[in-house]
């Protein structure tokens, strides 16, 4: 949660958003319990106290879960889960405000599901807008092999082969995801949490990934 605050607040036309946005819950409920003035008082708190760190303890019990469950820093989770949990909540605060487009217009990129047939001609697409960008990291040395591998797609083949409605027949197709539009900024995150079926648990995967400067 804390590298995911710390990388918002370094993005200084999300950073003015958050600060500037009218708090429609201010005096309507306990500070305590006001998700969006306690994000502001973590950005005024980084940007004025002169301490090298600021305490994000009231923001967690702010901060609930699906479950309704305050946030427990003890507990280490998926980073991705957290950030489109985050996103979607701050969406729903500032809605009908003009801090509203920051969001999608700093975040938003859109991908392109696409189906290109090998056994005719014909080639269909379906967009999809997304916030982050989910990376493998497992078996993959660098976030170059992570992109690539993001990219190949799978064939479809055989009984699994794709039905072309232009020709009315299955063919065999490549089925792959490609970023059509890029954001403004580009969230990667490294998807380090598998769920084990056999313990019925989510596990950490710490292999190594490389990235560029």
């Amino acid at each position: 949660m804390n590298s995911i605050m710390q990388q918002l607040f370094m993005i200084p036309t999300f950073r003015k958003a958050i600060l500037e946005v009218e708090d429609s819950n201010l005096g309507k409920e306990q500070d305590e319990e006001n998700v969006l003035h306690q994000l502001k008082m973590i950005f005024g708190g980084l940007m004025e106290i002169e301490r090298q760190y600021f305490n994000p303890k009231k923001f967690c019990l702010a901060f609930k879960d699906i479950d309704g469950s305050p946030i427990d820093p003890m507990v280490q989770k998926d980073v991705d889960e957290f950030f489109n949990m985050a996103i979607d909540r701050v969406e729903t605060l500032v809605k009908g405000k003009k801090e509203e487009k920051v969001i999608k217009n700093l975040y938003q990129g859109v991908f392109a599901n696409e189906f290109i047939c090998k056994g005719c001609p014909h080639y269909s697409e379906r967009e999809e807008a997304f916030m982050t960008i989910n990376l493998q990291v497992k078996n993959k040395h660098s976030i170059q092999e992570s992109l690539q591998s993001f990219v190949e797609g799978e064939m479809l083949e055989g009984d699994n082969a794709y039905y072309c409605e232009k020709c009315e027949k299955k063919v065999n197709t490549l089925k792959r995801c490609c970023i059509k539009r890029m954001p403004n900024v580009l969230f990667m995150v490294l998807k380090r949490f598998e769920f084990n079926f056999d313990t019925m648990q989510k596990f950490k995967i710490n292999d190594y990934c490389e990235f560029p400067m």
